[in-house]
């Protein structure tokens, strides 16, 4: 079971009125354009290169970002795409 479906769980044990069915989970998740921060095309090592700065605490912050942004369709899982919108629009300084 993912983590949702045992939260769901977990909810509805605790006679909590949950809006949707278990199985509305699953087809959400199937439908997302990647699973995991894993199956992102860019990693640290990217971002770095193309900051040119050393890596640290920012390089957490930008991969959440650009995991966020392909999960919400801002930007394509591709590297090219996610090096322009790193370049463009991710702010690095905040």
């Amino acid at each position: 079971l993912s983590t949702l479906e045992v939260a769901y769980d977990f909810a509805i044990w605790q006679q909590k009125k949950v809006p949707f069915r278990k199985e509305h989970i699953a087809l959400v998740k199937s439908s997302l354009p990647i699973q995991s921060l894993n199956q992102l095309a860019v990693n640290g090592t990217h971002f770095k290169e193309w900051a040119s700065k050393k890596g640290g605490p920012w390089m957490k912050v930008a991969l959440d970002a650009a995991l966020v942004a392909v999960l919400k369709g801002h930007v394509k899982n591709d590297e090219q795409h996610l090096k322009e919108w790193f370049l463009n629009e991710f702010n690095i300084e905040g």
